[in-house]
């Protein structure tokens, strides 16, 4: 207990000190503990319209930039040492339309690409409070505070020097971190708020 509530206090300085933060994550529950053995896939669909090109960086102006993604992931847990571990990874297919009005450059001249926009490969294996259970285990197992490390490393989508326009952003990059998760409920019959 001692130790939830220094590591609850040290995020608390973290968020207070930070100030203005931008931050994008893997969504709701993506870090929790699970149970061993699990193989998983979770398709999504992405219609954007936005003057922002695919890669998120460059903002043009007078433009009009869709993106159609068909972001899926790939997901298995399993037990490393007694410790819960996860490999997951993530492809995304898909397809972009833009045109613009940047005289003297382009007249409302259209440009698509298709192919991969970037992907990720990731593992993540249990620190702190993260068993490997298997699924009768982990139902009857009483939420705790849980400390993974982290591993991500993003590869470059489909990406053509001779194109104005990519879905890919021509760069690698890797993520190395911790997650963690705080429950604020002790038993598995109260309703689950957890802090990620």
């Amino acid at each position: 207990m001692k130790h939830t509530i220094s590591l609850l206090f040290v995020l608390i300085f973290a968020i207070i000190k930070g100030g203005y933060l931008l931050a994008q994550g893997d969504g709701p529950r993506a870090h929790l503990l699970a149970p061993k053995g699990v193989w998983a896939i979770n398709p999504k669909y992405l219609h954007l319209n936005q003057n922002i090109l695919p890669a998120g960086n460059i903002y043009v102006k007078n433009s009009d930039i869709t993106v159609d993604l068909f972001p899926t992931t790939f997901v298995h847990t399993f037990n490393l040492g007694g410790k819960f571990a996860r490999i997951f990874a993530m492809a995304n297919p898909g397809s972009v339309k833009a045109s613009a009005f940047i005289e003297p450059f382009a007249s409302g001249e259209s440009l698509n690409a298709s192919g991969f926009s970037d992907g990720f490969i990731a593992f993540e294996y249990g620190l702190i409070g993260s068993p490997a259970l298997n699924a009768i285990e982990f139902s009857k197992h009483d939420p705790q505070f849980s400390l993974n490390g982290y591993f991500r490393y993003w590869y470059s989508g489909s990406y053509d020097s001779d194109k104005l326009l990519n879905l890919g952003t021509n760069r690698s990059t890797f993520e190395i971190g911790t997650t963690m998760a705080i429950p604020f409920h002790k038993e598995i019959s109260q309703n689950a708020t957890w802090l990620e």
